[in-house]
Order: structure tokens, then C-alpha cells, then sequence
């Protein structure tokens, strides 16, 4: 089944908090450093609806199946957001034949041979802003290292009614300890996640009969762009996987076969407006000092 997606396990809360940039400092364990940094977090996700960021980029998908040729497809993709109309956003592929005197025309990626694809790679700063925040659960981990940078990892999971697309990630989201700019992103949809779990379940279990196999994706995205201090993706790996158990010297054991991989790969950002890295790395500190 085609599946069009959008933009883990829970860590223990550690007792740190974040003040003035990037120091991390030690405070009692009765200090909650999480709902001051869900309202930077949410300033930091307006920061990808703001009418001043405009920018087009090249992306390529690489459609991999084992034992079959792989598949490639190369798009412009365009970025606009404005007070008056929200979000514009397309693709236009750059391999689609056309007259000279024609205007290109929209792609969308359902229409490709593609079992699974993010349509905006960006798009995992908005489940922490202040909309989404009464609809997921958070948490956050130790501080770590992603891409070469000190970084926060924040783990969210929808809480319940699920809507498609809205609250339906479970994940961890690894943000900048600095600016909270974004650096990576795992996550699962509900229902590939559910798999996971009984797949998992089923292998420790003593029952004498369990299903022939489960399937489910896993979805990685990168933020290897930069431009003025704000972080777009550089590569999203979507990992088709499918689970089996068999028995070896009389146990349960896991195996995962990769069924497909769908890489989308964003190079050659062009920006044509986008605030200044002042203003930027104000906004992801701002309110961190009081």
C-alpha cells in the first residue's frame, strides 16, 4: 500500500535545564525545563511559516528494492509561505517532457512508484508547536551529540483521538541546544509503530502460534541544509522493513527483511528571502533567560 507521510521509545527525564544559549546548567529535580522549552520550541516552528522564507531546492528520490534495478526521480521543489494564501509548496519534475511554449506542471509524488515518501521533509518542528502541544505527550532525553552539535532530544507520542497526519507520529526529534533549530528526526506512524510492537511481542512469546510476518517503515530525516543559522533537510531514509520469527536451537529468534528503501535527497538550496541569522538565533533563544 502506497502511504503519503507527512512529517521510540520514551526517555527518562533528566534534571537539567536550558538558560542563556547553549549552557546547560544543573537545577533540582522539582524543575520542569520542558514547558519553557516547548514555548521556544514553538517560536522556533513559526519560524518555518514565516512570510519572509522563500527558497526552491533540488530534490532526488531513489526508489531501492533488493534484487530490482533502483528507481530515480528528480524534482524542483518550491517553498512560499504568505500571510494571505499559508503554505505554498511544490514539485516539479524536472524529467517530465514538455513544448517549449508550456508551463510546467505540478507533480505530486502519489503519482510515482513510490511505496512510501515525505512529502515535506521540514515539516517535524510544527508537531511541537503551541497547536499540536495539547495533542502529543513530551519528554526529553540527554543531551547529545547530532551532526557535530549538542542537541536535545525531545520524544513525542499522539495522545488519543488520532487524527492522519495531525497526531499519529510517535518519535524523537533531536533539536540544536543553542537555537532548538531541528538536526534530526526518527519516527513511526501509528499504525507501522503497533506493528512493531506486536512483532516484537510475538517473539517473546510462549503461545505456539503467532502470525507468518508483520511490515512497517521507519522514517529518518536530516537537517544537513543551513542558511542564516536555520536548518533544512538534507536527506530523509524511509526503511521499509518486514519482521519474522524463527526458530533456531528451539527459541524465538527476530528477523527483518528490508523490503525497500526510499531516500529523498535535498541539495542546491536557493533562498530568495529569509530572515537574518540575528534574528533567527534570537527567536530560539528568546525567553531562555527568564
Amino acid at each position: 500500500m502506497k502511504r503519503a507521510l507527512a512529517a521510540m521509545i520514551m526517555m527518562v527525564l533528566p534534571a537539567w535545564s536550558l538558560s542563556r544559549g547553549s549552557e546547560v546548567q544543573e537545577t533540582s529535580v522539582t524543575d520542569d525545563p520542558l514547558p519553557p522549552l516547548l514555548t521556544r520550541l514553538d517560536r522556533v516552528a513559526h519560524l518555518y511559516r514565516d512570510a519572509a522564507l522563500k527558497f526552491s531546492c533540488r530534490e532526488k528520490i531513489i526508489h531501492a528494492r533488493p534484487g530490482t534495478p533502483s528507481l530515480f526521480h528528480e524534482f524542483e521543489y518550491i517553498y512560499e509561505f504568505s500571510d494571505v494564501s499559508g503554505l505554498l509548496d511544490f514539485r516539479i519534475d524536472r524529467n517530465a517532457p514538455r513544448r517549449a511554449d508550456e508551463a510546467p506542471r505540478r507533480a505530486y509524488l502519489s503519482d510515482y512508484d513510490l511505496p512510501y515518501f515525505l512529502t515535506r521533509g521540514y515539516s517535524w518542528i510544527f508537531l511541537l508547536d503551541r497547536a499540536h502541544q495539547e495533542r502529543h505527550k513530551y519528554s526529553l532525553g540527554a543531551v547529545t551529540r547530532v551532526l557535530g552539535r549538542p542537541a536535545i532530544p525531545v520524544a513525542f507520542e499522539p495522545i488519543p483521538p488520532f487524527e492522519n497526519d495531525v497526531n499519529d507520529w510517535f518519535g524523537t526529534l533531536w533539536v540544536d541546544a543553542e537555537s532548538l533549530q531541528p538536526l534530526r528526526a526518527e519516527a513511526m506512524k501509528r499504525f507501522e509503530r503497533e506493528q512493531e510492537a506486536a512483532f516484537r511481542n510475538a517473539v517473546k512469546s510462549t503461545a505456539s502460534a503467532w502470525r507468518e510476518d508483520w511490515v512497517f517503515a521507519r522514517v529518518q530525516t536530516e537537517f544537513t541544509q543551513e542558511q542564516n543559522g536555520m536548518r533544512f533537510p538534507g536527506k530523509v531514509t524511509i526503511t521499509g522493513v518486514r519482521g519474522r520469527i524463527a526458530i533456531r536451537r528451539g527459541k524465538r529468534v527476530a528477523e527483518e527483511q528490508t523490503l525497500f528503501t526510499v531516500t529523498q535527497v535535498y541539495t542546491n538550496y536557493h533562498f530568495f528571502s529569509v530572515r537574518t541569522r540575528e534574528a533567527i538565533q534570537s527567536i530560539g533563544r528568546a525567553g531562555a533567560d527568564r
